[in-house]
């Protein structure tokens, strides 16, 4: 294992040491040798705007560097912007029969958890929402959230159920949103 820097800010967050100096070379101690020459070029170069952009609330960099990690040129459905949090948890809580109070609850028992995963995963993919605006109505960290996140897309992947109870929430709430519309 590759020790990082000292002073670094890899001593606080992990990185794989080793996957990012083979991108520099094979063997480690020349490896070494052009990341630090990397890092030193790149240090005159100052603030670039292109390198601030968040796309997905995943990605950071310009919207072709996005559309690449992301692995799609796809065109992202419109958010359904006049949807809220508590709209989206209502829908969810229904869904999965269990009551708010849970889903906002301390709890780690399985269905609360499922259940704040999907009112995040929904929030994020339906109105575009920041898991910063979903974490204060579910009470929970926006980095916790992420990670929930991250194990229900695993999920639904791989339970056709789970995937049509996200599905049904789906519909309801673009029926909700184009009743309001309506009137």
């Amino acid at each position: 294992m590759v020790k990082p820097p000292v002073g670094s800010a890899a001593e606080e967050i992990p990185v794989a040491w080793s996957s990012i100096l083979g991108q520099f070379h094979g063997d480690l101690r020349k490896a070494r040798k052009a990341f630090a020459r990397f890092v030193r070029k790149g240090l005159g170069t100052g603030h670039r705007a292109e390198f601030y952009q968040v796309w997905e609330q995943r990605v950071l960099g310009n919207q072709a560097f996005a559309e690449d990690a992301l692995g799609t040129r796809r065109q992202a459905p419109e958010p359904l912007a006049e949807v809220t949090v508590e709209q989206i948890l209502r829908a969810v809580t229904e869904e999965v029969d269990i009551p708010q109070s849970h889903a906002r609850a301390a709890s780690r028992a399985r269905g609360p958890a499922q259940a704040r995963a999907m009112v995040t995963y929904l929030a994020r993919e339906l109105a575009h929402l920041p898991l910063t605006t979903v974490a204060p109505v579910l009470r929970r960290d926006p980095v916790t959230l992420s990670h929930a996140v991250t194990r229900l897309e695993r999920a639904l992947n791989q339970e056709p159920q789970m995937k049509h109870q996200v599905d049904r929430i789906t519909r309801r709430l673009r029926r909700s949103a184009r009743g309001r519309r309506v009137k």
